[in-house]
């Protein structure tokens, strides 16, 4: 079952059993960074993550965030993909978590939406693909106008 979070608040025991999604309002990206690399930071080395970022360059987060320059972290740093396309990076990767830093979410007089998909469809597709992969997701959805 997939947990949604509204604030940030950096816990010192962190567990994963559940896919997390946080949504936050205006938050700065710096913030979101933190968050998600205080999860990093407690995941064992021996574990494969895959760290999808759509707003800082892999060079960047390199050089400011040491906690991400390790052997189990690939970074994917692309502006914008669908969330069907995470599969192909979860088939050749084979991670054991999956952290989005983060989607862009929007309204339109209908829906909410996520890097232009509605949100109910990307959150269906984070289920799907954990239970499929048996990998965790840790994803960050912030609202912008």
């Amino acid at each position: 079952m997939t947990v949604i979070k509204k604030t940030i608040e950096i816990k010192n025991n962190i567990d994963i059993e559940d896919n997390e999604i946080n949504v936050y309002n205006h938050e700065t990206i710096k913030n979101i960074i933190k968050y998600l690399n205080a999860y990093i930071e407690k995941i064992s080395i021996d574990k494969k993550i895959l760290y999808f970022s759509f707003y800082n360059s892999k060079k960047y987060l390199l050089k400011n965030y040491s906690c991400l320059n390790k052997k189990n972290i690939v970074i994917v740093d692309i502006n914008y993909f669908k969330i069907d396309d995470i599969e192909r990076y979860i088939i050749k990767q084979k991670p054991k978590y999956i952290f989005i830093n983060y989607y862009k979410l929007t309204s339109n007089r209908k829906n909410l939406l996520v890097m232009e998909e509605k949100l109910g469809y990307v959150l269906n597709k984070i289920e799907e693909y954990s239970k499929k992969y048996n990998v965790k997701f840790i994803v960050a959805i912030n609202k912008e106008d």
